[in-house]
């Protein structure tokens, strides 16, 4: 017997509409895949009715881009003919590719940032121009990745294929058209309550959606334009505050060396309790230092706190670099002041001091040299990590000591301020010697670079640190030179789910060591007094005696007075406001309006937030707090540091 013909015109409309949703349905089973391992479930997490009713809720903002795209894009090529409608299938099929293509950026991207990939991120990047970026790209590169994803960009148009050939056929159609209605009814309506107020929408937002919002979204952090009664004793300039009374200078002593530990926290340091004996030059100088062990910096990113190390005001409160946009401005720095009392000055950077214009900027705060790895002269070999990448835009950080070691030597009698910025301990990190197994947990790390590696760079910068030290004995320069060693910001390695720095503001990412080393000022104590980068140079200014500029607003660590709060931002993935005050730690999310709050006396680690605790007066001060800073800020940088020398 003949079976009934299909009663089923096959209409251009029919095949068009057909590819619109034949595409959509296959490129959000190919979403959900990836944003349940984005979240850490493995796939044995399909089988159980908990985990899969996560997968359900992790992955609502894709289901519902896609679901949208889908039914506008089957309208759109339904109404229309010829061209027009040629043009909204292409545009569909357009905007399938970039979905599937952001999906597997924001794979990587959500793990490091915190958040999708977005244009504030691009732009902290250089645009991916920066050979920084270039390189750190190129150690995530691997084969399989890019196999993985040709592989998948071709299930997504063969798969999308097949169902659009089941959507042509009557039977088959009918029956995925009533499995699609009955999956939408369920889960479109409880999902949408469920989901309401009880997800972070910036974290599991569809990849494509974030980044063109990211582009959209320019309005002002409302802590910019809230009214506020909190005072400005904590930030204000010398010029606005009370005076307090100097120590005397230390006699004797006149040379300032700064060695700045990049990406390190501070409780990743030996002498700060971290695990891993990783820094025994700093313990060998125990005895003659002082540690603050609450010192912070004000932004998890290095172009911040060179402003911050070297004019002692807080960093523009932006996305935007001062470096880069204001390498000229009206910034009184440590250099300069030294510089005009006749010191020798010299910032020897093992990076490329290119990125977001810091060349630009040390140049205008006085330094008399400034060395980066272009034009370092070094007998020693470059080498390759043990993946087999070169060695990143930098030199060895053993070759930047080198440097300053030659540099100091070749000097006069003259007083000196030099700076060692490091790099190895920037990610993918880099080390010199075989790796040693320091035991580290490596499950948690996410890829081939992990924190075994980093506890090997880290190692290596200290054995630099020890050679600075060995060169000041050798040439009886112990007495007459202070050295400060700092982070530059932390480093995370999956604490709070994300590795790397920028993304947030807990303590594995500002949190940072502040070590003062000289024997004539200090016997091995240890201070718990708030501080932060800003206080670094108003503090080597007491100890030489010098008055501070009156437009710095950071405070001698050498004098009583004591702040109450230190502030610190990050506004890149979440657009995140903090401060600490005593013990209490607190992180306000601008973009959902919700705020974190830890005590680090009972949770150093923050693990529980405590917010359910506080009252709705206790709440609306965080916010209060962090305006009064934030608006002082803006008007600092609008009268005296935004202005062209």
């Amino acid at each position: 017997m003949t079976p009934p013909t299909d009663p089923v015109v096959k209409t251009k409309a029919d095949r068009s509409i057909a590819t619109v949703i034949g595409l959509g349905v296959m490129l959000t089973l190919l979403l959900l895949p990836i944003r349940f391992d984005m979240m850490g479930y493995g796939i044995w997490a399909y089988f159980h009715p908990i985990y899969l009713f996560d997968l359900l809720q992790t992955a609502y903002y894709d289901v519902c881009t896609v679901g949208i795209a889908t039914v506008i894009g089957s309208i759109l090529v339904w109404m229309t003919r010829g061209w027009a409608r040629s043009t909204a299938r292409f545009l569909f099929v357009g905007f399938a590719f970039l979905a599937l293509v952001f999906a597997l950026i924001n794979h990587q991207a959500v793990g490091m940032l915190g958040a999708p990939m977005n244009y504030q991120w691009l732009e902290y990047s250089d645009f991916l121009t920066s050979k920084d970026a270039k390189d750190a790209l190129s150690a995530d590169f691997s084969w399989w990745k890019v196999l993985a994803f040709v592989g998948l960009i071709l299930v997504l148009f063969l798969g999308g294929g097949a169902l659009r050939a089941g959507l042509m056929n009557g039977d088959w159609r009918r029956r995925l058209i009533k499995v699609g209605v009955a999956c939408c009814i369920a889960y479109f309506p409880f999902m949408t309550w469920w989901m309401w107020g009880n997800r972070s929408y910036y974290k599991q937002a569809n990849g494509l959606v974030a980044f063109v919002e990211s582009f959209l979204i320019t309005e002002e952090p409302s802590i910019f334009t809230m009214s506020t009664d909190v005072g400005n004793g904590d930030f204000a300039v010398v010029a606005e505050r009370k005076p307090d009374k100097a120590p005397a200078p230390t006699p004797g002593i006149k040379n300032v060396i700064f060695f700045v530990l990049e990406s390190t926290a501070a409780e990743y340091v030996s002498t700060y309790g971290g695990k891993y004996p990783v820094t025994p030059s700093l313990e060998r100088v125990k005895s003659r230092s002082r540690s603050f062990t609450a010192a912070y910096a004000h932004a998890p990113t290095t172009n911040k706190s060179i402003v911050s190390l070297f004019t002692s005001v807080y960093p523009w409160v932006s996305n935007h670099a001062l470096t880069k946009k204001h390498p000229n401005n009206n910034l009184a720095s440590l250099p300069g002041v030294l510089g005009d009392r006749g010191y020798r000055t010299a910032f020897f950077n093992s990076a490329d001091i290119r990125h977001q214009g810091a060349g630009k900027f040390l140049k205008g705060l006085g330094f008399h040299l400034i060395e980066d790895y272009r034009t370092r002269h070094t007998d020693l070999e470059g080498f390759k990590d043990p993946d087999g990448h070169d060695l990143m835009n930098s030199s060895d950080d053993l070759a930047t000591t080198q440097s300053l070691i030659s540099w100091i030597k070749d000097g006069s009698a003259q007083p000196f301020f030099g700076v060692v910025w490091t790099m190895g301990t920037h990610y993918p990190y880099y080390y010199r010697g075989e790796e040693v197994d320091y035991g580290a947990p490596k499950k948690k790390w996410l890829g081939k670079i992990g924190f075994n590696r980093y506890l090997n760079a880290m190692r290596h910068a200290d054995e630099c640190l020890g050679q600075v030290i060995d060169t000041l004995e050798e040439h009886k320069l112990t007495d007459s030179t202070l050295v400060v060693v700092l982070g530059d910001h932390g480093e995370a390695f999956w604490q709070h789910r994300n590795r790397g720095h920028a993304p947030h503001i807990y303590e594995e990412n500002v949190r940072v060591p502040l070590v003062f080393i000289n024997p004539r000022l200090f016997k091995g104590t240890q201070n718990g007094s708030l501080c932060g980068v800003i206080d670094v140079a108003p503090t080597v200014l007491d100890v030489l005696g010098i008055p501070f500029p009156e437009g710095w607003q950071g405070r001698s660590l050498l004098r009583e007075r004591k702040r109450k709060r230190i502030y610190f931002f990050s506004p890149w993935s979440h657009m995140l406001f903090g401060f600490r005050e005593g013990n209490m730690k607190y992180i306000y999310h601008m973009r959902e309006d919700r705020s974190r709050v830890y005590d680090l006396a009972a949770d150093p680690h923050e693990k529980k937030n405590i917010i359910s605790s506080l009252s709705r007066r206790d709440r609306d001060d965080i916010k209060r707090k962090l305006a009064a800073w934030a608006q002082y800020q803006a008007r600092l940088m609008k009268e005296r540091v935004l202005i062209k020398k």
